[in-house]
């Protein structure tokens, strides 16, 4: 086969005989290639693979009838110049000249050779000419992998065709579809009525059965160029015939992927589905059929009740309902309320002849059809109604007042008759009282003893809003106080977090067993000395002689409870700060610890003899005096406040100690009156406390321990060993 390639090859089925040939067809005729009729004979041919190979090439040529190009490409590789060519729609191709070098590419409506001498070539350095030179099939089968997709006519260009019948079948890959288009149809004429179907034919699937998706007969001066075919099988069935009349044609086609939804015939909105190459229809509610055409009849199940008469719907239904009947489906009986009684309102059955009225808003009656007025709901209590034009008016009868009549002219609860209990006039110009708790009669002047016979066994009866109530004394519980309440009930609090024992062979009648083992009197936990923030405007902090505080700015003290001037208001006054504080020094007119109060000093003469001055002064405690315009001025020492500075400053006011009681020090004090100079405070701490703020627990027993007893604290601070017995605690 190097010699001697095989391009096609003839086979005679009768003697089994194969012919091999190395060109593409076996006759050449007046330059075109063709087939000779055979029907002994198969002919098989190679695919030509591209569009190129359709057409023979005249190297270094163009045709010298420049005119005859009808489209000029630019930027086009021989084939696609080649497919350019076959798939012209505005004039049909028939050669083209082609640059390798440029890939400019010239499409001609002419060719040339025998019986077309007026058509010529010239030589040309820059292009070749290309004429169509193959044959076309008649009754093939063309496989999906055959190449290039176009088909024709026999002998086109060259001749068109007389006395012919041809089909061919075109199958596409699975999947996919063929989509065929016809550039070029002719016809010498109309054959259209002619009475062997004449014309061209193209049929979807592998027969001339199939749906014929269009034929053309017309000639080429009276149709336009052929739509765009698209199989649904995957196949298509070309056939043409031709009588007397002469036809010619050319094709291209390719294979697609196609959405066979896109030409379905589902209808109503129905949703296609594709399956396939074929599809299905669903149908939306109220249609069925293959295509969703047929509409449901849904009056067919009867559903309208009670005589109703059924309208059918798309998707549904209607029904007309006899004179008694209301609802969708003349479920509802209305009866009388079909006559629609109610004028101003809404009507209810209440049974089957009756029925009810709600009317609406300005409307009373049985049908609703009185308008209601101001005064038709009496509004008057102590008086007779008149109306406007969309209100009413009271007239009063004596001793009554109030939009409705509903007070009286005279109030007399304001003159305070109930004594115990809360006044109510009421509409007989009198007055209800309603009685405090242990309080009766009219007036609620008469009390009422509700501890007569109530017996508080260790306490003492107290009345109070609900009846009364027993108070116990210390060692007592229960409703009558006559429940005593045991040592570790009196003293749970000291033995937390420990727990309490009984124990009748200590004085205290109780001891508790601590977290630690140990028994004692107490397991309180170490004291925070910050717990009760004792630092007033600033932020406590534990230290080994129990807390510090660091103040705020604008605070001092060793409780942050001094303000200074930083936070201080003198008003129209000076401010000087003090370690005591700050002090106002206040102008002429004002005084007070701010210079908050205006002073009026009453007009004087001034003279030598009468104008004050700091040598009749009256300033106290060390004080320092002024001389100003009207008089004199005295400054305090510290401690000290007022005009004549003979206040002192209370330093207990803040509560400075924890614990304890603050006296000032320094001072006298006499029935609970601090006097004379001031030097400081002095905290008074209780047993078990100590420190500047007596707020440090100080407990002896921490450091020893009693062998064969409990360490008990005295106030002194001493201890003593109470010897314990040898059985358990309970």
């Amino acid at each position: 086969m190097n010699t001697f390639p095989c391009y096609a090859f003839e086979y005679t089925s009768g003697s089994r005989m194969c012919v091999h040939t190395n060109v593409t067809s076996l006759v050449i005729n007046g330059g075109f290639l063709g087939l000779k009729d055979n029907p002994a004979v198969d002919y098989y041919e190679r695919s030509k693979a591209s569009y190129a190979n359709l057409f023979q090439s005249r190297d270094h040529a163009a045709l010298k009838q420049q005119n005859t190009y009808f489209a000029i490409k630019l930027n086009k590789t021989l084939e696609e110049c080649a497919y350019a060519c076959m798939g012209s729609t505005v004039q049909t191709c028939l050669s083209f000249s082609h640059s390798p070098n440029t890939g400019a590419c010239g499409l001609s409506n002419v060719f040339y050779g025998d019986g077309h001498e007026e058509i010529s070539l010239l030589q040309s350095q820059i292009y070749n000419h290309y004429q169509y030179y193959t044959s076309w099939p008649c009754n093939v089968t063309i496989p999906e992998n055959y190449g290039p997709r176009v088909l024709a006519s026999l002998h086109f260009p060259y001749q068109s065709i007389r006395h012919a019948h041809c089909h061919m079948i075109i199958e596409a890959p699975s999947g996919k579809q063929v989509q065929i288009l016809f550039p070029t149809v002719f016809f010498g004429q109309d054959v259209c009525n002619g009475q062997n179907r004449a014309g061209l034919t193209v049929h979807d699937g592998i027969s001339g059965t199939g749906s014929v998706l269009g034929h053309y007969c017309h000639s080429t001066s009276d149709r336009s160029h052929p739509p765009l075919l698209t199989s649904t099988s995957g196949s298509l069935y070309v056939t043409y015939t031709a009588d007397d009349v002469s036809m010619a044609f050319e094709s291209i086609y390719q294979f697609v992927t196609v959405d066979p939804c896109e030409s379905s015939q589902c209808k109503n909105s129905a949703t296609c589905i594709a399956k396939n190459t074929s599809y299905v229809c669903e149908c939306p509610a109220g249609f069925a059929g293959q295509f969703c055409e047929v509409n449901v009849d849904e009056c067919a199940s009867s559903p309208c009740l009670f005589h109703g008469q059924c309208v059918d719907q798309v998707n549904g239904y209607s029904c007309n309902c006899t004179h008694e009947f209301t609802g969708d489906r003349c479920e509802k009986f209305i009866g009388a309320c079909a006559d629609n009684p109610c004028d101003h309102g809404a009507c209810v059955i209440t049974s089957r002849y009756n029925y009810t009225c709600t009317c609406i808003d300005g409307y009373v009656g049985k049908h609703c059809n009185m308008k209601l007025t101001p005064c038709m709901s009496n509004p008057c209590q102590q008086g007779t109604c008149g109306e406007t034009t969309d209100d009413y008016i009271c007239k009063c009868i004596v001793g009554y007042t109030g939009r409705n009549c509903d007070r009286l002219a005279v109030d007399l609860c304001t003159f305070s008759p109930c004594k115990h209990g809360r006044c109510t006039s009421t509409t007989n110009l009198d007055v209800l009282c309603t009685c405090d708790s242990g309080f009766t009669g009219k007036y609620c002047e008469t009390s009422i003893d509700l501890c007569a016979e109530v017996n508080c066994h260790n306490g003492s009866c107290v009345r109070n809003n609900t009846g009364y109530t027993c108070q116990c004394n210390a060692e007592f519980k229960g409703k009558f106080c006559d429940v005593a309440m045991t040592a570790c009930e009196l003293h749970v609090n000291d033995c937390n977090p420990g727990r309490c024992y009984s124990y009748v062979n200590v004085p205290e009648g109780y001891v508790c067993l601590c977290p630690d083992n140990k028994y004692r009197q107490q397991c309180n936990m170490t004291y925070d000395p910050c717990s009760q923030s004792p630092c007033h405007h600033g932020t406590c902090s534990q230290s080994q002689a129990g807390y510090t505080c660091a103040c705020a700015n604008g605070y001092i003290g060793s409780l942050c409870n001094i303000p200074t001037c930083t936070v201080a208001d003198c008003g129209l006054g000076l401010c000087e700060d003090k370690y005591t504080g700050y002090n106002c020094i206040c102008p002429v007119g004002y005084g007070g610890k701010n210079c908050e109060n205006s002073i009026t000093i009453a007009p004087t003469v001034v003279n030598q003899s009468t104008t004050a001055s700091c040598m009749t002064s009256s300033c106290h405690n060390n004080a320092t005096c002024i001389q100003e315009n009207l008089g004199f001025k005295c400054v305090c020492s510290e401690g000290w406040t007022g005009s004549a500075c003979d206040e002192i400053i209370d330093a207990c006011a803040s509560d400075p100690c924890i614990n304890s009681t603050c006296v000032i020090e320094g001072s006298k004090h006499k029935g609970g009156t601090c006097m004379d100079s001031y030097t400081g405070i002095v905290c008074i701490c209780p047993s078990g406390f100590h420190g500047a703020r007596c707020d440090v627990t100080y407990d002896a027993c921490a450091t020893q321990s009693c062998p064969t007893g409990l360490c008990q604290l005295h106030e002194t601070g001493l201890r003593k060993a109470l010897r314990m017995k040898a059985h358990v605690l309970t």
